[in-house]
């Protein structure tokens, strides 16, 4: 067997430990990550988070314990925001990123890239969008004042 034939088989067990050493890891993390909201999120502001995708650590706000959890108990509202990818305009090449409220309780669907992601308000659900405009539902992004974004 030549070493580039050992090669998928090395990738395979490599991601294998990481998955394994991830999962052992996660609640160090999700620990970690509220204890130091407090001191790290400005009152007043949202917190965005990202979901997790692969092999990304999972800090899975609504968990137990989690972001959202230790937000409420800290005597502050759990302001979370999540990003909606908009489909382009007309005139633009890509879509926006924008950042809208959400709770556990709240309705997802599909972004542009098919990511769940909060819906419009109600009646703004049809507003037709324009570059100039802001998109129906989006925070400002003064609103936010902290971003989670897992990473490999």
């Amino acid at each position: 067997m030549t070493r580039q034939d050992d090669k998928p088989a090395l990738r395979r067990h490599f991601r294998s430990v990481r998955r394994e050493a991830l999962a052992g890891a996660m609640p160090a993390l999700r620990a970690a990550a509220a204890a130091r909201l407090p001191e790290l999120l400005p009152p007043g502001r949202w917190l965005g988070v990202y979901w997790a995708v692969g092999s990304e650590p999972d800090l899975d706000p609504w968990a137990p314990g989690g972001l959202a959890e230790r937000l409420v108990r800290l005597g502050g509202a759990a302001q979370l925001a999540l990003p909606v990818v908009l489909p382009p305009l007309p005139d633009e090449r890509q879509g926006r990123l924008i950042y809208r409220p959400w709770r556990c309780e709240s309705p997802l669907g599909p972004d542009a890239c098919g990511i769940p992601a909060p819906l419009p308000p109600e009646g703004e659900r049809t507003q037709q969008l324009v570059l100039e405009a802001p998109a129906p539902g989006a925070l400002p992004p003064e609103a936010l004042g902290l971003l989670l974004v897992p990473a490999l």
